[in-house]
């Protein structure tokens, strides 16, 4: 489980907070039925006006799920991330993942991490 002082409840704007926490389970994420990942060491990214975010490490991706994507966005409170497309069996999803390679220093854990979109990709916590 990833230590306490990831623990981040920090004011980045006048109207929104984010909070960062380790998630206490196992988390699993599959995607048309197989297994890409599981993590015991998974974030929930918590942001005013939007549902929460896990965030996995992306060691505790299986190798091959994520491909090179080019596409990237801008958030003012997190930072510049990146894309991934993911691909499981003949299935390939484009723009279905993404991570923060070099986020606000408050956001430092999110560094080395990947979120999914949640459809067709199913997240749960056991």
């Amino acid at each position: 489980m990833p230590d306490a002082e990831l623990q981040v409840d920090q004011t980045l704007t006048d109207t929104g907070r984010i909070t960062l926490s380790p998630i206490a389970a196992v988390i699993h994420v599959q995607c048309g039925g197989e297994a890409i990942a599981r993590s015991e060491q998974a974030l929930e990214l918590r942001e005013t006006g939007y549902p929460p975010v896990i965030y996995v490490p992306i060691a505790d991706v299986q190798p091959g799920v994520l491909g090179h994507n080019p596409a990237t966005s801008h958030c003012p409170f997190k930072g510049d991330a990146r894309y991934y497309d993911v691909t499981v069996g003949e299935q390939a999803l484009p723009n279905a993942a993404w991570h923060y390679p070099d986020p606000r220093p408050e956001l430092a854990a999110i560094a080395n991490c990947v979120a999914f979109y949640p459809d067709p990709i199913v997240i749960w916590r056991e």
